[in-house]
């Protein structure tokens, strides 16, 4: 699979970018850039993974959500244009566990189907250079440290337990708490995203590739530039499928800040 890596567009203030439809682009914004690959299953219009960024009045708050929506079709959509509205109506919301405890609960009375979704909420503090992370029951995302040439698997649960029950999916349990994980984004740093269709990818011999081999096969990449990490990232996946297609939709998303 060959992609062409588009051009760079900004993100505005106060605006908010994504949806669930076929995406292949990268967004600037404040100091940090984003590349967002999405393909719904079978070539549908619409797909259950759901990606939405947003940036605050001042530019100092980048908003980063990507979410894998149980089932598909029309009731997808629908929890999609929801999931847009609620980060609008949260632009400008500083604290952010309150701005996911606030997504649970939304999302909750949008999935009346009895939808859920596993999600990553992150934001992006423009004057520490501060990323924040909470996982709802999603996929670990993988952190490369430019200065050490390091990658981690980031799982805030093994770090930081919560007691009594927290991080399940968006729309599961009212009240849920969320813990976040905190890393900073020097020059060069990335953090990777990813819906579970690349790591639960089999190999001809129904080898399952897991999140640990999926951040070996990353780790082999370079990391010199986000937007073609995320293409050489799809087309490996695709490789150790033998470039059989993905069995449900398929999204990587990486945030990085450019060493110049």
């Amino acid at each position: 699979m060959n992609m062409i890596s588009p051009e760079p567009e900004a993100l505005q203030c106060l605006e908010v970018r994504g949806g669930n439809s076929v995406t292949n682009e990268v967004i600037t914004a404040a100091d940090i850039k984003l590349a967002i690959y999405a393909r719904p299953f079978a070539e549908s219009d619409q797909g259950g993974d759901i990606h939405y960024i947003s940036a605050c009045g001042s530019d100092q708050i980048i908003r980063i959500a990507l979410a894998d929506v149980s089932g598909h079709g029309e009731a997808v959509g629908e929890l999609a244009q929801g999931l847009q509205r609620i980060m609008r109506q949260n632009i400008e919301t500083i604290d952010h566990t309150d701005f996911v405890r606030s997504l649970n609960e939304e999302f909750a009375k949008l999935s009346t189907g009895g939808n859920f979704a596993t999600a990553l909420v992150s934001a992006y503090y423009r004057p520490d250079n501060t990323l924040i992370l909470c996982n709802a029951g999603h996929p670990p995302p993988f952190h490369y440290v430019a200065a050490s040439k390091t990658w981690s698997m980031l799982d805030e649960s093994a770090g930081n337990p919560t007691p009594g029950i927290s991080d399940v999916p968006l729309g599961v349990i009212a009240g849920t708490d969320y813990s976040q994980i905190a890393v900073s984004m020097n020059p060069g740093d990335m953090v990777v995203m990813y819906s579970d269709s690349l790591s639960e990818s089999q190999n001809p011999a129904g080898q399952q590739l897991h999140e640990e081999g999926l951040l070996k096969l990353v780790m082999k990449l370079s990391a010199d530039d986000g937007a073609a990490l995320c293409e050489a990232t799809i087309n490996e996946v695709s490789a150790y499928r033998n470039g059989s297609s993905a069995d449900d939709d398929e999204s990587v998303l990486v945030v990085w800040r450019p060493a110049t």
